[in-house]
């Protein structure tokens, strides 16, 4: 599902989601897992080769993905992947930084709303012995600050996001083992 035709993030909005997590966590949701399968192969393959819909499936009302295009550089710093949701939604990310095996990407809000300055989120990929990859997912939701958009950032993480970004560090899993053994299997 690859195309270069996408409407990319402004520089400026690009550098706005660059910004190192913070150090208070009250946004941000972790979640790890080990994948059966070695650190430079997950490290190479995930996100480009993996088939979004199986990673970003619905949950609690909450859309998944449908389908995709990526720039051609993709999973190189500066590229982009655009979404579109199964309600229509088209959600542009941009990788922001992609070094030492943390890979960041952001995005700006694809509609205006009055809770979030952006999403960023980090995969933090490590060597766990044996064959295999811990990954960690970091995931901030960035609000505005005011007392709405704080208030509506924690209810959304506390009844959604929390439960679907632990339903996607498990799809991460299962669709990164898929490719690994596909990989084999092509040898």
């Amino acid at each position: 599902m690859n195309n270069a035709e996408l409407t990319l993030p402004t520089a400026d909005q690009v550098r706005a989601m660059s910004v190192p997590l913070p150090q208070d966590e009250t946004y941000v949701v972790t979640n790890t897992t080990v994948i059966d399968a070695p650190l430079d192969f997950v490290w190479e393959h995930f996100p480009r080769d993996a088939d979004i819909s199986r990673v970003m499936t619905p949950f609690r009302g909450f859309p998944g993905a449908k389908s995709w295009i990526t720039t051609p550089d993709f999973n190189n710093k500066g590229s982009s992947i655009a979404y579109t949701m199964s309600n229509g939604l088209t959600i542009t990310e941009t990788i922001v930084k992609r070094e030492n095996h943390h890979y960041v990407y952001g995005y700006q809000m694809p509609f205006r709303n009055f809770i979030f300055k952006f999403w960023q989120g980090n995969l933090l990929y490590k060597d766990a012995g044996n064959g295999q990859t811990e990954l960690t997912w970091k995931y901030w939701l960035a609000p505005k600050d005011n007392l709405f958009g704080r208030f509506l950032a924690r209810r959304i993480i506390q009844f959604i996001w929390r439960g679907y970004t632990r339903t996607g560090v498990a799809n991460i899993k299962a669709e990164a083992e898929r490719l690994y053994v596909q990989a084999d299997d092509d040898q």
